[in-house]
């Protein structure tokens, strides 16, 4: 069972490294008995740019990213949690590649190293949360915004979007329009 006062490193913001590392392998030794080791070759990073999710996993880069505007506002309970929770899914992952993210393998990973199978986090985010930038573009009913996302497809072609209240095609380019509302886009498959 992995306990947060086992490791009374996690508290401290900044000098969290070594504590993590120990919280990994014994995830790893938890799920796969003399397997500890693997833990120094997985890359461990704190992003700043994440501000929903508290930790993120890839398999493929040998790689455990987290938040670190969330991790300073973390509990010591809950940094001990995403270690864990971001770990056996890279266990999880090298034992079963084709099961689900937060399948049966994961989840006997995580009651493994005595910790709940939860998928979120709890933690108050009032002034991290980031708004997306928009694009104007325009219909039959005037300008409506755009996300940038849908402004690039729609840009480059790879997507078309039409009104769903004047049921005229969505462009970037300005036309003369009538003055009107913003209306839902429908996604028309390309």
């Amino acid at each position: 069972m992995i306990r947060a006062q086992d490791y009374p490193g996690l508290a401290t913001n900044g000098d969290e490294g070594p504590a993590v590392r120990a919280i990994m392998r014994a995830a790893i030794e938890a799920c796969a008995p003399g397997s500890g080791e693997r833990a120094d070759y997985i890359t461990v990073t704190w992003e700043r740019r994440f501000t929903r999710r508290l930790g993120e996993a890839s398999h493929a880069q040998q790689r455990i990213r987290f938040s670190a505007p969330l991790w300073a506002r973390a509990t010591v309970e809950e940094r001990l949690q995403v270690v864990v929770h971001e770990t056996c899914h890279l266990i999880a992952r090298h034992i079963a590649p084709g099961d689900r993210p937060h399948g049966r393998v994961w989840q006997t990973c995580m009651r493994a190293c005595g910790r709940p199978a939860e998928r979120t986090h709890h933690i108050d985010r009032t002034g991290l949360a980031r708004t997306q930038a928009r694009v104007a573009a325009y219909c039959g009913c005037g300008e409506r915004p755009l996300s940038q996302i849908r402004a690039r497809r729609l840009a480059r072609g790879q997507s078309q979007y039409t009104c769903l209240t004047c049921r005229q095609s969505v462009h970037l380019h300005r036309a003369p329009l009538a003055p009107g509302f913003r209306p839902a886009l429908k996604r028309w498959p390309a």
